[in-house]
């Protein structure tokens, strides 16, 4: 009955001479939790065995996420080739102190290859299949801590499918492009509305229209 509680991997029940009853129990300890494309989730133990959700509380595990062909929530024996490649990735992170706080995520893309999701970098680490596992993380972290802290966001891509080397793409900066400003020149229309418009006609002083109403007048005259 203990037994077939998921989160128990083993049980012993037994009463002692003196009636005494005791109960020994061995829990599963879950280290990574399936997210499919399915909509199908559930935990894994370090040793493939599928364990259901919880109701009341949710593990600190690494996720994996993506085509992951696994679809039974509650079979305690995890069959699937993939399912245990998972595992054993998982145990290889797990089993190092600096990739177990750098790496979050696994995530399986549409044609099986395997990504990593770190915790604090923004890079997709391409880790391709499952050969070479332990060498991949290897070199992922001698990448990782060789590299100028200040610049390891300029990476957006790193692949780890080649033999004993990390390849770094560099994040392609999309300039803004170029606005040409307005032309600010004034231009003088003699129609603008705000445009002030400046007779060319010379205006005649005071005693020039004076002597020359006196002129006329005499000329009147004469007449």
């Amino acid at each position: 009955m203990i037994e077939s509680n998921g989160y128990v991997r083993d049980a012993e029940v037994y009463i002692d001479a003196l009636a005494g009853l005791h109960v020994s129990v061995e829990q599963r300890v879950p280290v990574l939790r399936i997210m499919n494309n399915n909509g199908v989730s559930y935990y894994v133990d370090s040793l493939g065995n599928k364990m259901p959700l919880h109701p009341k509380f949710t593990p600190r595990v690494i996720v994996a996420c993506g085509l992951i062909s696994a679809n039974d929530q509650i079979t305690d024996t995890a069959g699937q080739k993939q399912l245990l490649d998972l595992v054993r990735l998982t145990n290889n992170i797990l089993g190092d102190d600096f990739n177990a706080r750098m790496i979050q995520q696994i995530w399986v893309d549409e044609v099986h290859n395997i990504h990593l999701v770190p915790m604090v970098a923004q890079q997709d680490i391409l880790f391709g299949n499952e050969q070479q596992m332990e060498a991949k993380l290897s070199n992922l972290k001698r990448f990782y801590l060789n590299a100028d802290a200040g610049k390891i966001n300029t990476y957006s891509k790193l692949n780890l499918t080649f033999n004993n080397q990390v390849i770094a793409t560099k994040r392609t900066i999309t300039k803004p492009a170029s606005i040409t400003p307005p032309n600010t020149t004034p231009t003088h229309n003699n129609t603008h509305p705000d445009t002030t418009r400046h007779s060319t006609t010379p205006t005649k002083t005071p005693r020039q229209a004076q002597t020359h109403a006196t002129k006329n007048k005499q000329s009147h005259n004469r007449h």
